[in-house]
């Protein structure tokens, strides 16, 4: 069925790759592929240029993944978003790990849209320099989270967004997002004050995308980015961060012109960025939402709350959740367990809790 919808790609450069490089390890889809192997990562192009440019760069990598599978698709038939959707949607469906990549600016919400009926209540990551959302919607060309929020089949059950600029932002918007919608905004300063109070919020995602704008420009000169931004270091640390979660099931990249990495800049930053999800992906040790198996239950007494709080921790990797309590008609089960850190748990002990972990109450009322 996923052959009607794709294309082999063709590799830009024709060598044979030694043993230790992604080129020699990685499983093409065509010719002879019947059926993708259980548990696999599979990469999928939106267009050629675009994601050939990322292959030639990813392929002479090192290969540090074990006997993890991946798988490449090569790239979509048509670039068009009924293609995507369709192909990810099957992916997501048979429960692969799917990389989009490509050069267009919209990506997340082919991404999106492809989680369909199969998940009740999407959780969105977003990685993007500004939020694109307006509180006047006009009819045509909306804003991409006024897309996202759209009524209709689909249900964003919560949305982050990391790194934004505020200079970028209208404040009656930042307002609105985070007061009325309780979704989670992590401007730029916040990311730069250290990558690892980001975890808990990759953990809880679905799906991330990351436009390659957010980026300053010196890591994505053929994108469309400012003179602040994200660092190469940062994205990739963010990218692990991802791709260690059970819980997160897509990743795509774009949001640059092809033509214009006349220094291959942007492609190798987006490599690395693919390089450090799959290490992460490779590295994941089943704990929630796969399994409650090796999970810790603690007990905190909180002033602002009637029950006590239930936090757990997993024996196996350290990670913590904060439980919600979740009625069972809601049909949020599967955000019952809200991704923390042990300082979460700390302050819950000294009688205070962060904003984050009071804005995932509300999001359950």
């Amino acid at each position: 069925m996923l052959a009607h919808w794709l294309k082999p790609h063709e590799h830009p450069v024709k060598k044979r790759w030694s043993a230790h490089q992604i080129g020699h390890r990685i499983l093409p889809f065509f010719p002879a592929m019947d059926e993708i192997p259980q548990h696999a990562v599979a990469i999928l192009g939106y267009n050629d240029k675009a994601a050939d440019a990322f292959r030639k760069e990813l392929y002479a990598m090192g290969w540090s993944f074990g006997n993890m599978p991946l798988v490449d698709l090569g790239n979509l038939r048509k670039a068009e978003p009924s293609f995507a959707i369709q192909v990810l949607k099957e992916l997501i469906d048979g429960k692969k790990v799917v990389i989009l990549i490509g050069s267009e600016h919209d990506l997340a919400v082919y991404q999106y849209q492809a989680y369909g009926e199969k998940i009740k209540g999407v959780s969105a990551c977003l990685i993007h320099d500004r939020p694109e959302y307006t509180l006047s919607p006009p009819k045509k060309q909306l804003p991409l989270i006024n897309r996202m929020l759209k009524p209709g089949e689909h249900h964003l059950f919560h949305l982050s967004l990391l790194g934004y600029q505020r200079h970028h932002a209208d404040p009656a918007v930042i307002r609105h997002l985070v007061d009325e919608q309780h979704f989670e905004l992590v401007g730029l300063g916040l990311v730069k004050q250290g990558t690892e109070a980001l975890e808990p919020i990759l953990r809880d995602a679905d799906m991330v995308n990351i436009n390659l704008s957010s980026l300053a420009a010196g890591y994505a000169t053929a994108s469309n980015p400012g003179p602040n931004g994200i660092d190469g270091m940062e994205i990739c640390q963010i990218t692990r961060y991802a791709g260690l979660s059970e819980k997160l099931s897509s990743l795509s990249v774009g949001d640059w012109t092809p033509t214009r990495d006349r220094q291959h800049v942007t492609a190798r930053m987006g490599a690395q960025i693919l390089w450090y999800f799959l290490e992460g992906v490779s590295q994941r040790q089943d704990d929630f939402p796969i399994s409650m198996d090796g999970l810790i239950e603690f007990h905190v007494q909180h002033d602002h709350f009637h029950d006590q709080l239930v936090f757990w921790k997993s024996s196996r990797t350290g990670r913590w959740w904060l439980q919600v309590p979740v009625r069972e008609k809601a049909g949020h089960e599967r955000h019952r367990l809200v991704p923390c850190s042990y300082s979460d748990y700390q302050e819950a002990c000294r009688n205070e809790l962060p904003d984050r972990i009071m804005q995932a109450q509300f999001r359950f009322r």
